[in-house]
């Protein structure tokens, strides 16, 4: 199928649509004149009746021949125009003078001969099927460029081609139809009498396909819009999601394929647009958490500069001298206290990241939460009120056991009841509860000391967040409460803070109760 393809394109390329306007007319007009010739010597045997149809048809042949060879021309449209009717023209004086010529001859050969007679109409006839195919070739060619570049076209040039299938059936049929009813001897019929008056009914129905082709071209253009319509819609669509408008979306109309493609679209599009928002959502994070990365190691740096600075100072005074006992053992519990407080801030941030980086390595349980906070009380009330004047209480209902890490749930209320005796005044009170709420178990750090101003209440997460009046700024690292943060959360519990300055601060965390 493909190699017979094939040797059609190739032949039909090679001579259709190929020459110049002067070769295509003098091809078709020799051709004219060679058929005339053979009817008028053959008049004898022919008759006058198939004489005068094959006479006809000839000439109608000879001008299809000649628009089938002539090339199409590339250009504007009334020029086009022109160009196409004087060509015509020139056929016509062409065909005039050669059936003219033959009919000359004829006169002196046939007696009874109507050549010249019937030499006008002849001429009309083909100069009509020449126009005709001429027509039909450039809107086939439009059409070609049309269904190339646009949907709409392809539709369009699909219905078409029914229509002249259906002409050239209809064509067809009749031709067959006068070779059936002539009676006559099949082979005779079909040759001197049923091709002759089948192929100007041929031409006839191609000047009717003609005149019926805009018609039907109308309609299918109406009823290939909707279609189109849709398609076209999708594709507008998809060129706003390409520019980077992922929220568009497509009409769904009707039920059928196109309604099937259309709602596949917009699922399509739907979930493009939230994982581009999660994409979104996870740079803000890794952008944010890269920043809270640096601002840390900044902080750290600072941090360590101050006791390092210190530590530093110490040694050298001791290097260079013979120091007393007494400035020996100031120095020494000095750099004991820096080099406690650098182990805590190493700690702190050892503790911090791998809470960040969901790294903390956590072994649940069922604790009793009344039992810890009762022990964390008797470890820390003594220094509490030795070193802070500060007395430590703790109540709450007795039983209430949540799943959580022993050693990091100690580590949140030590560093939540050092936040609050920092900054608790002598005489104050910080106080320790845990009540059931729903299905929730709330435990409650709260103290009598300064308070946070309402604006920083959303910064004490951050890592060395340290309030305006904190005055004990050296026994702290500023990680206390950002760990406290992380590791509630890392438990799968909340954490939360309301304050009023001058009265205190309360601290709230929340765990799914037993």
């Amino acid at each position: 199928m493909t190699k017979k393809q094939n040797w059609v394109s190739r032949v039909s390329s090679a001579l259709l649509l190929r020459v110049s306007p002067l070769q295509a007319l003098l091809e078709g007009v020799a051709f004219l004149v060679l058929a005339l010739t053979l009817l008028v010597l053959g008049y004898e045997t022919l008759g006058e009746h198939t004489y005068s149809q094959m006479a006809l048809f000839s000439g109608c042949v000879a001008a299809a021949w000649s628009a089938l060879r002539l090339r199409l021309h590339n250009a504007r449209f009334w020029r086009l125009v022109w160009r196409e009717i004087f060509i015509a023209g020139g056929l016509t004086l062409l065909m005039l003078m050669s059936y003219a010529l033959v009919a000359k001859y004829d006169a002196g050969l046939n007696s009874g001969a109507t050549l010249s007679s019937d030499g006008v109409f002849a001429v009309i006839l083909s100069i009509m099927v020449y126009s005709g195919l001429r027509v039909l070739l450039y809107v086939v060619m439009a059409l070609k460029r049309g269904v190339e570049s646009r949907l709409f076209w392809s539709l369009v040039s699909v219905q078409l081609e029914i229509v002249v299938v259906a002409a050239l059936a209809v064509a067809v049929f009749v031709g067959i139809g006068g070779i059936l009813v002539s009676g006559d001897d099949f082979f005779d019929a079909f040759l001197f009498t049923s091709l002759p008056s089948a192929g100007i009914i041929i031409v006839l129905a191609g000047g009717l396909m003609v005149c019926l082709l805009p018609f039907a071209a109308l309609v299918s253009a109406l009823s290939v819009r909707r279609i189109v319509g849709r398609i076209e819609g999708l594709a507008v669509v998809a060129r706003q999601m390409s520019e980077g408008d992922l929220s568009v979306r497509v009409d769904v109309i009707g039920t059928d394929e196109i309604a099937s493609m259309q709602q596949s679209f917009n699922d399509m599009a739907a979930k493009l647009e939230q994982a581009m928002h999660d994409l979104a959502d996870e740079r803000d994070h890794v952008s944010t958490l890269l920043e809270t990365r640096r601002d840390l190691y900044a902080k750290v740096s600072h941090e360590l500069r101050t006791p390092v600075t210190i530590i530093r100072s110490k040694l050298e005074a001791l290097q260079t001298g013979a120091p007393s006992e007494e400035t020996y053992r100031e120095s020494v519990e000095q750099l004991l206290t820096e080099t406690l407080r650098l182990q805590r801030l190493i700690d702190d941030v050892f503790d911090l990241s791998r809470s960040q980086a969901n790294g903390l390595l956590l072994q649940m349980r069922e604790l009793d939460i009344n039992d810890i906070l009762q022990e964390r009380c008797q470890t820390l009330g003594t220094m509490a009120w030795e070193r802070y004047k500060v007395t430590l209480n703790c109540s709450g209902e007795l039983g209430l056991q949540a799943r959580l890490d022993k050693q990091r749930f100690e580590q949140i209320l030590v560093n939540l009841i050092m936040n609050a005796l920092r900054h608790t005044s002598p005489g104050g009170i910080v106080s320790l509860s845990v009540e059931r709420q729903g299905e929730q178990i709330v435990v409650r750090v709260a103290d009598t000391g300064d308070g946070i101003p309402p604006d920083e209440l959303n910064r004490v997460w951050k890592p060395f967040y340290r309030g305006i009046s904190d005055e004990d700024v050296e026994t702290g690292s500023g990680l206390g409460l950002a760990i406290v943060h992380e590791m509630t959360l890392a438990m799968q519990g909340s954490v939360s803070v309301t304050s009023e300055v001058g009265k205190g601060t309360e601290f709230t965390l929340a765990f799914p109760a037993i």
